[in-house]
């Protein structure tokens, strides 16, 4: 069965944005892909979500699993 999980998040333009994309550079760079094929993916489709969250994290961004922010993403 195929799950689908959400983050939400406020944030300024660094935080929201340029880090995130900092991240991703940084995995696609060390090939830390989830898809061996060739192609156009959205970020979310090409990365494992866990390390790219607990880089986040390292970076001091916070992610919630609902709209409130009341749950921490894991």
């Amino acid at each position: 069965m195929e799950a689908h999980r959400t983050a939400c998040g406020i944030g300024r333009m660094r935080e929201a944005t340029a880090l995130s994309l900092s991240v991703g550079t940084q995995m696609l760079a060390r090939k830390e892909l989830s898809v061996a094929a060739g192609g156009v993916y959205a970020p979310e489709a090409c990365f494992d979500p866990a390390p790219f969250v607990a880089a986040m994290r390292a970076k001091g961004v916070e992610a919630f699993e609902d709209a409130a922010m009341t749950r921490p993403l894991a």
